[in-house]
């Protein structure tokens, strides 16, 4: 007999964006939803990354201007608080029991896709982040992430 899909056991799409990068170029590709509910997130993967994605970041955006996909450039991005950022080769980030990222009903998330090809065609995909399900009472430790390293300068 199957095993029960526990709450935690789901990966849910927490942001998504389709992108387009033109032949031998560079672009920032981002997208703003609103979150409707409170969530609480036991981890974070990054779904299927295409070659041409170099970088993701999902940030928490408090009062946006807009929502929806739009263009964006890298010095221009960014949100009050990061909860999650990959490059190539991310795993997937899952918190110890207990801990977990708690995502306020209103807030917005950003999603910031880089990406850049050497191709000479354009090169088409979609880049999507999933969150593992949590639930407050799972939630003993709320955590907030701290990135550290490097990053080539764009300009």
């Amino acid at each position: 007999m199957p095993r029960p899909e526990r709450r935690q056991d789901r990966w849910n799409v927490a942001a998504e964006r389709a992108w387009t990068v033109a032949a031998t170029g560079e672009s920032y590709k981002c997208r703003i939803e609103r979150l409707a509910s409170d969530e609480y997130i036991s981890g974070f993967r990054v779904v299927a990354p295409h070659s041409a994605q170099t970088r993701v970041t999902l940030s928490v955006l408090e009062r946006p201007s807009t929502t929806g996909n739009f263009d964006c450039s890298g010095g221009a991005v960014g949100g009050s608080e990061m909860v999650y950022a990959a490059g190539a080769g991310t795993d997937a980030l899952e918190f110890p029991s207990g801990q977990g990222v708690h995502l306020l009903a209103g807030q917005s998330l950003l999603l910031v896709v880089h990406v850049s090809t050497m191709s000479n065609i354009p090169v088409s995909a979609s880049t999507r982040i999933e969150a593992r399900a949590g639930s407050a009472r799972e939630m003993r430790s709320p955590i907030e992430l701290f990135l550290a390293g490097t990053s080539p300068s764009h300009s």
